[in-house]
């Protein structure tokens, strides 16, 4: 069954459903959304392999899961050690190997931090 769902997403126009998703968003969006949703127009755009969520609670995942990137995300709690450590998890679990792009959502203090990881 499993191998059945992953050969129908396959066939899921992503970019396109990004688009309509977009435009039934409520607006204005809250900050966090709204930096959620750029994560997976950054990933679109620069064909990322992977979006990396750095979280405490778990919210950052959820908004960005919404907008349906077509790539996997791995999510864990946020410091810059941890980011580091979710990197080297993420290439030993085959998610990306070196020289793939991927996009990392994260907060450092209040801010939150969208950085593209080469």
């Amino acid at each position: 069954m499993a191998r059945i769902c992953l050969e129908a997403e396959d066939f899921i126009d992503y970019g396109d459903l990004f688009k309509r998703i977009m435009e039934t968003a409520p607006m204005p969006m809250s900050p966090l959304e709204s930096v959620a949703s750029s994560a997976v127009t950054t990933a679109f755009s620069i064909n990322a392999v992977l979006i990396l969520i750095l979280t405490r609670g778990g919210t950052t995942a959820k908004l960005v899961s919404k907008y349906r990137p077509t790539k996997a995300s791995d999510n864990t709690e946020s410091t810059d050690e941890t980011k580091e450590l979710s990197l080297q998890h993420t290439k030993a679990k085959k998610l990306c190997k070196s020289g793939d792009f991927i996009v990392a959502l994260h907060r450092i203090d209040d801010a939150s931090v969208i950085k593209i990881v080469n």
